[in-house]
């Protein structure tokens, strides 16, 4: 199939997934490459192979994670609830041997209730949802999944996009909510062709933010397409998709409907369905969307990440006598290429590119000479080069050496968050900053030092500064920021050339206002793990004491979410999964590993992967999902609990809502999620945690009361720290018994012999 056109088909939960050794455990027909969250319970899963012929389909998947403690889901309690699974299922088609058609029908539906977990959680934490198969395109790179912020398509069933790149091309697909249920479902928009090489095609990291589209190809450069122009394709027309779509949603539809339909006439409502999306479904096509800008690299790209970033502007009104603050807005791009270096590029987002002339890097397009409609394609510049020696990387690279790259900024607040942040950050900045130089992002890279067999991790800062260019480049006024913890740099962007996109003209004689960058590295780069890194992944929660990640950045005088997360996840090639902390100086430490070189602790907590772990992904609610190549998902869980005060939950109880994940859904701006403090007492039969504290007279009291989100624990990825520590006092007292006999009995009698035998 060529890389312009694709047919997609929804797909069975038979067809899809399966359970695997494990009730945690999912199994896929194809290696798993990725792993998106959608929200706090779905996430979408590619999975491909050599296609249907092969065995091996391409497919994206949406799965349902709940990790509410219900029911135990440990292995040990497998036969137990299979057993009564079995019993139930027997009691059941006895009575209906003995009833009526009635009671048939009343029990086929107690049957369902009972299989779909009324009332109870299922055998797995896990729920197939609905699929789509991609034809002989293999789902190998996706981009973060994007929440739709666009009233209208909310309205619409809307819930956000994610990119996906294939060997050819890139597919743009939709998350939808049907108008009549709680289900979800895939949607394919369009399928772009890409450059790339027939004989030794590569992977395509890809990216997506608001507004733009970044996806790398094989002859060494970079596209940006506009997220506007997959929004108004053709396809987007068709609204009778919205009752069509592949509805693999039979799990969840089923506890909620008490229907007493009989088999056969819901089997054949799913095959009318399931026709009726076949014809209605087109062929995709992405021929009339063409990329808004390039960005042309010396060699192909490992890994590519982007991100958005807000520069002041202060305009006036015709009298000129009041005068607001505003942002423009500008996309931001990392990329690692493969001829060992390290580059950044900006660009300038607008809202339309078509309608009028816009100038762009070494283009000008008139609106006059083009039709309106045609999109005019820029061409970007470096920003900023780094090499290995710039990022104080003490070995030499090799053209994998630099890995996996990840940004932070606009795009890591929540949209409701964002304006109000901004406002702060830019207050504080003004008051206490340095002028001119505003951080307007972060950035975390990972290299792997082939030789020693050792991966590395490293921060950086960024810094947007403003230069007035007039033939020259003429100095910053004002010195670069001071920051012990970070060495400067010496590339900078003013002194390399300018952004394309970056460029703004003015009036005068006073020459032209051009965007420059500045980057603070990291002092030294922090070793992690004798194994190559894969994939990694921040968790959704600060230490214990700090406010939510907002407060933190207005707090710290940094830019609108250029906070570097303070825990984070990774997996390597030898299948470990790490637990990683960042702390306050910039440095990384490893907290955790699974398996553990502890051999009584690894034997608790066995390795979930013994092939290559290719993604490990985080929920907002510190859910955990990892895949490997072998064709396994596997569902876990993190320490978690949201500090939030016990009177909004009862508040929202009173209001007919429920304890735990329920109630405090509503309140999720102003929680702050953490690690389990030591000093806080548990009460699992009311969700609620207390703080305790002493004072210097020796009086503990207790402190503010939280309310928590339990979790079953028998999923923990990591030993928590009550097991840990109940652990480390046993084989404490284990060893102060042996020593105590071998005091008491071994060496009198040892005594005994040596005195009997010399005399």
């Amino acid at each position: 199939m060529s890389g312009e056109t694709n047919s997609t088909s929804s797909c069975s939960g038979a067809e899809v997934v399966a359970s695997g050794k494990d009730p945690r455990f999912m199994q896929f027909p194809s290696p798993v490459y990725f792993v998106r969250w959608i929200d706090e319970r779905h996430a979408v899963i590619g999975a491909g192979g050599g296609g249907r012929r092969f065995g091996m389909a391409n497919l994206l998947a949406i799965i349902a994670v709940d990790t509410s403690p219900r029911q135990p889901t440990h292995p040990f309690h497998d036969k137990q609830i299979q057993q009564r699974h079995n019993n139930n299922n027997n009691n059941n088609n006895n009575n209906s041997n003995n009833n009526n058609n009635n009671s048939n029908s009343s029990s086929s539906s107690n049957n369902k209730r009972h299989e779909h977990g009324e009332g109870e959680l299922p055998m797995e934490p896990w729920r197939f949802v609905a699929a789509v198969e991609m034809g002989e395109n293999i789902p190998w790179c996706a981009s973060s999944f994007l929440p739709c912020i666009d009233e209208i398509q909310l309205s619409q069933g809307v819930v956000g996009y994610i990119a996906v790149s294939h060997v050819t091309c890139f597919t743009f697909v939709e998350v939808r909510r049907p108008f009549e249920g709680n289900g979800l479902f895939l949607r394919c928009l369009a399928c772009v062709a890409l450059p790339s090489d027939p004989k030794n095609p590569d992977k395509k990291p890809i990216a997506l933010v608001q507004g733009a589209v970044v996806v790398a190809h094989d002859e060494g450069g970079v596209h940006i397409y506009s997220l506007r122009s997959f929004l108004e394709t053709p396809t987007n027309s068709l609204t009778d998709e919205l009752d069509t779509s592949p509805i693999a949603t039979r799990e969840e539809s089923s506890t909620r409907d008490d229907t007493t339909n009989t088999c056969e006439d819901q089997n054949k409502q799913t095959s009318k369905q399931q026709d009726t999306t076949a014809a209605a479904s087109p062929q995709l096509t992405g021929k009339g969307i063409k990329p808004i800008a390039s960005w042309a690299l010396p060699a192909r790209v490992n890994d590519l990440h982007a991100n958005r970033f807000f520069v002041p502007k202060k305009l006036g009104n015709h009298s000129g006598k009041t005068r607001h603050w505003y942002h423009s807005d500008y996309l931001i791009i990392a990329a690692l290429v493969q001829d060992k270096t390290l580059r950044l590029c900006t660009m300038k987002l607008r809202r339309n590119y078509h309608k009028s002339a816009t100038s762009y890097g070494n283009k000008m397009i008139d609106k006059n000479s083009r039709n309106e409609k045609e999109y005019c394609n820029t061409i970007l510049e470096d920003a900023c080069v780094f090499t290995g020696k710039d990022c104080r990387i003490p070995f030499s690279l090799m053209k994998s050496s630099m890995r996996l790259v990840q940004l932070f900024g606009v795009e890591d607040v929540s949209p409701s968050l964002v304006d109000a942040t901004w406002k702060k950050s830019r207050s504080l900045h003004c008051k206490e900053g340095s002028r001119g130089a505003m951080p307007i992002a972060s950035l975390v890279v990972v290299v792997y030092d082939v030789m020693g067999n050792q991966s590395y991790m490293l921060t950086a800062q960024v810094l947007s500064t403003t230069a007035i260019c007039d033939n020259q480049f003429l100095s910053v006024s004002t010195p670069p920021i001071s920051d012990s913890s970070r060495a400067i740099s010496p590339i900078i962007a003013s002194e390399m050339g300018s952004c394309g996109g970056a460029t703004s003209h003015t009036s005068g004689n006073r020459g032209f206002k051009k965007l420059a960058l500045r980057v603070l590295f990291s002092s030294q780069p922090s070793p992690l793990v004798k194994e190559g890194v894969t994939t990694i992944c921040p968790c959704h929660y600060q230490r214990c004491g700090s406010a939510d990640s907002a407060a933190v950045t207005v707090m710290r005088g940094q830019g609108v979410g250029t906070v570097v997360p303070s825990y984070w996840l990774a997996g390597t090639v030898e299948g470990t999964i790490l637990s990683i902390l960042h702390s306050d100086d910039d440095n990384f430490q490893v907290l955790s590993m699974r398996p553990s070189k502890n051999k009584y602790e690894a034997k608790q907590f066995s390795a979930l992967h013994r092939e290559p772990v290719s993604c490990v992904a985080v929920s907002p609610i510190n859910d955990v999902l990892t895949s490997d190549i072998a064709q396994n998902v596997v569902v876990s869980v993190l320490p978690f609990w949201e500090r939030l005060p016990i009177r909004l939950l009862q508040s929202s109880t009173k209001s007919g809502v429920s304890h735990g994940l329920s109630g405090v859904q509503n309140q999720k701006e102003n929680s702050m999620t953490s690690f389990i403090p030591a000093n806080c007492t548990l009460d699992g039969t009311t969700n609620r945690a207390m703080i305790v504290t002493s004072s210097a007279n020796g009086v503990v009291s207790m402190g503010e009361e939280f309310s928590i989100r339990p979790k079953c624990m028998d999923l923990s990825l990591f030993p928590y720290k009550e097991k840990s520590y109940k652990l480390f006092l046993y084989w404490n007292i284990t060893l102060q018994k042996i020593q105590l006999i071998m005091a008491v009995v071994v060496l009198p009698l040892i005594a005994i012999l040596l005195a009997y035998w010399l005399l």
